[in-house]
C-alpha cells in the first residue's frame, strides 16, 4: 500500500484527510459520512487502521513540506 495514492475506500480517505487536517477520530469518523451515533467508539477504531494511519502521517508529512516551502 502506498500512502501517498488516495484510499480505495472513499469514506477512510475522507476520514484520513479529516484526521490529518486535526480533527478528532471521533469528527473525523462523523465528517466521513459514517453514522453520527458510532462515531464515539467507531472513530478510534478507525484510526488504528495502518493504512489510514500511513495516509494520514504521509498527508501531514507533505502539509509541512509545503509550510516550509512556502516560507
Amino acid at each position: 500500500m502506498d500512502p501517498s495514492k488516495p484510499l480505495a475506500n472513499s469514506r477512510h480517505e475522507a476520514f484520513a484527510l479529516a484526521w490529518a487536517k486535526g480533527e478528532s477520530a471521533t469528527e473525523a469518523y462523523r465528517k466521513a459520512g459514517y453514522r453520527a451515533k458510532d462515531a464515539d467508539t467507531a472513530g478510534p477504531r478507525l484510526s488504528a487502521n495502518v493504512g489510514i494511519k500511513a495516509r494520514k502521517e504521509w498527508l501531514q508529512s507533505q502539509t509541512a513540506a509545503c509550510s516550509i516551502l512556502s516560507r
